[in-house]
């Protein structure tokens, strides 16, 4: 029920404090605005949790003899499922290519976990680069990480 300014229900100040009136509210109206401003409450802290997810990657080159052992590492702050793109490139004079993998992980928080390796044959004035990009399904939230090497 509204209340215009023509109604006959007397508001007056229940106290002052600092200068401020507080005046007393309709009993019937009170649990409708507790409940709304609940309901909203509740929606805006999901919403809010859910942007909150931070993910992390990290694509690493490691030479290990004539090979190239090259990883990626997916990182996140909360639970969460994580669809990942890693591509290998190589460009050298007898070899010239890329290689893609692909997956979806599961990750607890704080959970650090390998989504791909690949290892190449090191060829000499080579160029290799590892780029791997990752997306938190949830929030769509997504974080790109690139390496190089060269031979």
């Amino acid at each position: 029920m509204m209340f215009g300014p023509n109604d006959n229900r007397e508001h007056r100040p229940a106290a002052r404090r600092g200068g401020k009136r507080l005046v007393h509210g309709v009993s019937s109206g009170i649990p409708f605005i507790a409940f709304l401003a609940g309901g909203l409450m509740t929606w805006s802290n999901a919403h809010a949790q859910s942007n909150q997810v931070q993910i992390l990657c990290d694509a690493r080159i490691e030479r290990v003899g004539d090979n190239l052992d090259i990883y990626g590492y997916v990182q996140t702050d909360q639970p969460a499922t994580v669809d990942y793109t890693m591509t290998v490139t190589t460009i050298a004079a007898a070899n010239i290519g890329s290689t893609t993998q692909s997956g979806t992980i599961s990750l607890n928080p704080n959970e650090t976990k390998r989504t791909s390796q690949v290892t190449v044959n090191v060829r000499k004035g080579g160029y290799y680069e590892a780029e791997l990009s990752a997306k938190e399904r949830l929030t769509g939230n997504s974080c790109t990480s690139k390496a190089t090497s060269q031979g």
